[in-house]
């Protein structure tokens, strides 16, 4: 397996993931690569999907999959520019991996044996919203400024974000045309959701849509698209109860 990347094409997949774990397993075929992470309390997962003809090199002529740490390639990217090349090489003893940037070669070593992939669970989530990816940093934000924990609330004509606590709350709304009968609320953690919003924003742009998916009670549902990739990002809802 070898691939060529831009910097900034590596560094949109490595933060992404970065949100979510330190440890994390690509898989390779003909046609692409991807991913399917959960992050170390199960409660949270991220999956991608990168097309092999969004990259500038891309060959790989048996299925695989390479586990390694993300720091190692974030730290290596340290002081490059957006447009600098990276290459990536899998050896054929099949024990490291070779990375080239410029002039300076590392080899990094395989960690262990591949994660297996996490099964996606089937929901079926009432509420099913395209909001602007700032949009839903900024809600998640003040939500986060007021409490630990947001409440996502979609009625037929509003979708709203809220933050409750002692001294206050907060609560961020957007006209919506849901098709909804009866109104659909779950609770999320800001601690978790804080970041990846943040990262989403990054990752897309600030007025490029997302799409929110969540049932009552059920998992939250964020999808989104870059230029290089689709990512899913699930996230467990609190329920009275949780600890």
């Amino acid at each position: 397996m070898k691939m060529t990347m831009s910097i900034k094409q590596m560094k949109e997949i490595m933060e992404n993931l970065k949100i979510i774990t330190e440890e994390a397993t690509l898989n390779f075929t003909s046609e692409g690569f991807s991913l399917s992470q959960v992050d170390p309390s199960h409660v949270c997962l991220i999956t991608a999907e990168y097309d092999a003809a969004n990259f500038e090199e891309f060959d790989c002529e048996e299925e695989s999959a390479i586990t390694f740490y993300v720091s190692v390639f974030l730290e290596l990217m340290k002081g490059s520019k957006a447009t600098d090349r990276l290459s990536v090489e899998w050896d054929s003893e099949g024990t490291h991996l070779s990375v080239t940037k410029g002039l300076l070669t590392k080899r990094i070593r395989r960690l262990g044996n591949p994660h297996a992939a996490v099964r996606l669970p089937e929901l079926t989530l009432e509420s099913i919203l395209n909001v602007e990816a700032e949009w839903f940093e900024m809600a998640i934000k003040h939500a986060s400024d007021v409490s630990a924990l947001t409440n996502f609330r979609t009625t037929e004509e509003e979708f709203s974000i809220t933050g409750e606590s002692e001294n206050g709350d907060i609560s961020i709304c957007l006209e919506v045309e849901s098709g909804l009968e009866d109104e659909v609320i779950s609770t999320f953690s800001c601690t978790y959701l804080k970041p990846v919003s943040k990262r989403i924003r990054m990752t897309v742009g600030k007025t490029t849509p997302i799409r929110i998916k969540y049932g009552s009670n059920l998992p939250l549902v964020v999808e989104y698209s870059s230029d290089i990739g689709r990512y899913s990002y699930f996230l467990a809802p609190r329920i009275d109860g949780d600890i």
